[in-house]
């Protein structure tokens, strides 16, 4: 194309775990039929590593040459490039999501996540009427679906009586019907998402797209860093306590100290780290270091923690536990708490 484009509109992906917020770890792609509309109206796309930019062809005064009508969408495919993404992402809202896409509501620059619906009719024939006739659905019902969200046609009652999501059985009245009658219903179906597709990404055209192309519209994508408490296990060649050998973990940041208590580990512990520790470290003594608070994934390390022995700093900056480092927590209380782990061995004696 020739002439003079100008930004139509920019897509960006955002994360907390990077230091910078910018995110390159998925990559949008346009649906066939975005991608005619677009060609339609003299656009075209640039991709940049953390989104896309659209841009528009325009006349002297900078307003679109071909303006695209309010009503119509841009649909985009978002797939996962990094492997590692779920590791440091908190997902437990995009996991609550029958095939999640992003979508623009209001004035607002943050696509919202929200489920795509699908809705599918099915015809039943009727073998032997009677007043409680049950029958089995042949698709995958959404989630959370009571019997008033069914709707019914060729039958006196337009709800099933019951429904039961798990077998998919529902039980209609059919005792005014004759044998080989048939009825529909209609109801909302769990899609599922497509082969290697982590989201889609929906962008309505209203009447806030400017009609002047002085700056582009803008829309965000943000995704929040995973929470974990941190747990140190700490191998060593004493008993922990015993006269002058008194272990602590200690953060040594002025502004915002994590703090660290003694992890109790019973002897008879089935739990699967502790297990593995000593059973190949029989001679050494384990003992751990719990964080009060769960502390969010981030690309940047955090440098002031430190092991004491007596309150004398031993080792002067600890690493941080590693993403894939995940451990279920020993507390049972708190099993369903994200938990990273990291193992120091530090020994007194080294021959």
């Amino acid at each position: 194309m020739t002439g003079r484009y100008r930004p139509l509109l920019s897509l960006k992906i955002e994360h907390e775990y990077y230091s910078d917020r910018r995110c390159d770890d998925l990559t949008f792609h346009t649906l066939p039929e975005t991608d005619q509309l677009l060609r339609n109206h003299r656009c075209i796309v640039k991709h940049r590593g953390d989104g896309i930019d659209i841009l528009t062809q325009v006349k002297e005064d900078n307003s679109a040459f071909l303006r695209i009508a309010p009503g119509n969408k841009m649909r985009f495919l978002l797939r996962l490039d990094n492997a590692r993404f779920p590791l440091f992402t908190d997902l437990r809202e995009y996991g609550n999501k029958s095939k999640p896409v992003f979508k623009n509501e209001s004035d607002s620059e943050i696509l919202l996540l929200k489920s795509q619906v699908k809705y599918v009719t099915e015809k039943h024939v009727i073998i032997e009427p009677k007043r409680n006739d049950a029958y089995t659905l042949r698709g995958q019902p959404a989630r959370e679906l009571t019997s008033d969200d069914f709707v019914i046609e060729g039958l006196p009652e337009s709800k099933p009586s019951s429904i039961d999501l798990r077998t998919k059985v529902f039980v209609v009245d059919t005792e005014s019907m004759r044998i080989n009658d048939h009825f529909e219903v209609k109801y909302a179906t769990k899609p599922a998402l497509e082969k290697n597709v982590f989201a889609h990404v929906e962008i309505s055209v209203d009447e806030s797209f400017p009609l002047i192309l002085d700056k582009p519209g803008k829309f965000l994508i943000k995704f929040k860093a995973k929470k974990a408490k941190w747990l140190y296990y700490v191998l060593t060649d004493f008993q922990n306590g015993n006269n002058e050998n008194q272990l602590s973990l200690k953060d040594s940041d002025l502004n915002s100290p994590l703090e660290f208590t003694e992890e109790s580990i019973p002897e008879n512990s089935v739990h699967e780290t502790v297990t593995e520790l000593k059973k190949r470290y029989p001679k050494l003594n384990l003992t751990g270091f719990r964080s009060g608070t769960a502390i969010p994934c981030s690309q940047t390390p955090k440098k002031t923690l430190q092991l004491l022995v007596d309150d004398e700093p031993v080792i002067a900056m600890l690493a941080n536990p590693a993403l894939s480092n995940f451990s279920p927590s020993t507390q049972v209380q708190t099993q369903s708490e994200n938990q990273l782990f990291h193992v120091i061995k530090y020994l007194t004696n080294t021959f």
